[in-house]
């Protein structure tokens, strides 16, 4: 399998780029503020990658705006130039594709000469223990599309079922053949599929996140990386506080979402 050269922009410590690696992509991250970089002053060769993945900051289209209006603001000014930035380094490299992660309400990148397709995914649609959802927006010249197959990377005892829009759907059946609840589903006690209890309690919420924050957001740092999909200690060497490593697991791409698009990337250019 070829391993093609992929540019990662607004990485932070790139969840995304880390799944595409999996995949086998060979990944060039830009810069990012956590490493005290400006996209702004950020340019790129053309032809040279096949494609760009990134998601730009979204805290200015989440709901958290309408309990703080200075969200997603830096220095008091918005941060709503973001997409415009990302599409401005899609111009300039020119790749065969692009694939930018978001938040359901944040703006599309209009690029200009590319056709979007966007999906709206939740992670326990995907193998991932969360119901949080994202925005990924695939971008081709010759209209691809972007098809998730959800039960990828479940494991065993899952069988599926196929949704109106064509997206495979994992079901989780128990021994009674009866559906199992989900890690943020607000039934019995915190777990994985399968019985493995996480490290640490998840706060209930109904399946839903709360106004401005996620349910990730509250857990301790263990069980926050593993319902990311990542090992318990991944942030153990981590040059950050307590909190900011809080943010950065946050802020990241679970692992299951990054798999399947990125298989999803793979089957659209083979």
């Amino acid at each position: 399998m070829r391993q093609p050269l992929i540019l990662s922009i607004y990485p932070g410590i790139d969840l995304l780029g880390r799944a595409f690696e999996e995949e086998r992509y060979s990944i060039v991250r830009g810069p990012d503020p956590l490493w005290g970089g400006d996209i702004r002053r950020f340019h790129v060769p053309t032809g040279v990658f096949e494609g760009v993945i990134g998601g730009p900051p979204c805290q200015y289209w989440t709901r958290l705006m309408f309990l703080n209006k200075q969200a997603g603001h830096k220095n008091g000014e918005p941060l709503d130039w973001v997409v415009n930035e990302y599409v401005r380094v899609v111009e300039e490299a020119q790749p065969l594709w692009f694939l930018m992660e978001e938040v359901v309400y944040a703006p599309m990148p209009l690029v200009p000469g590319y056709h979007d397709y966007d999906v709206v995914l939740r992670d326990n649609e995907v193998g991932g223990v969360q119901p949080r959802e994202r925005r990924f927006t695939f971008g081709t010249r010759d209209y691809r599309m972007l098809n998730v197959v959800g039960w990828e990377k479940v494991g065993e005892g899952v069988d599926h079922t196929v949704l109106s829009d064509g997206r495979a759907v994992p079901v989780r059946i128990g021994g009674s053949g009866k559906e199992k609840r989900t890690i943020l589903g607000g039934h019995g006690p915190v777990g994985r599929p399968g019985g493995k209890r996480l490290g640490g309690p998840l706060p209930h919420n109904n399946g839903r996140e709360m106004p401005g924050q996620s349910a990730i957001g509250r857990a301790d740092l263990g069980s926050m990386c593993e319902a990311q999909g990542l090992p318990r200690d991944f942030t153990d060497a981590m040059p950050f506080t307590r909190h900011g490593k809080q943010l950065v697991i946050g802020n990241g791409v679970s692992m299951a979402l990054g798999r399947a698009v990125a298989k999803a990337v793979r089957r659209a250019f083979p």
